[in-house]
């Protein structure tokens, strides 16, 4: 009865080898450490661009600047 709750070798080989990749997938794309970031080249300008339809509650279409 204990048996059945003990892994067998091919359990433990594969339980391993997840761990492995587990392991090495967590560095792969990463930056070392230390690395200052790039500055933006230019400072923001506090606007957002945006394309679509802005229309009222009756649907009529509102032309103009809107602040969202």
């Amino acid at each position: 009865m204990l048996r059945a709750f003990l892994p067998t070798p091919g359990t433990i080989l594969f339980t391993l080898a997840i761990i492995a990749l587990l392991v090495a997938a967590q560095s792969v794309g990463a930056l070392p450490l230390g690395r200052p970031q790039a500055a933006p080249v230019a400072p923001s300008t506090g606007t957002i661009a945006y394309q679509g339809r802005l229309a009222d509650a009756n649907g009529n279409p509102l032309t103009g600047t809107y602040n969202m």
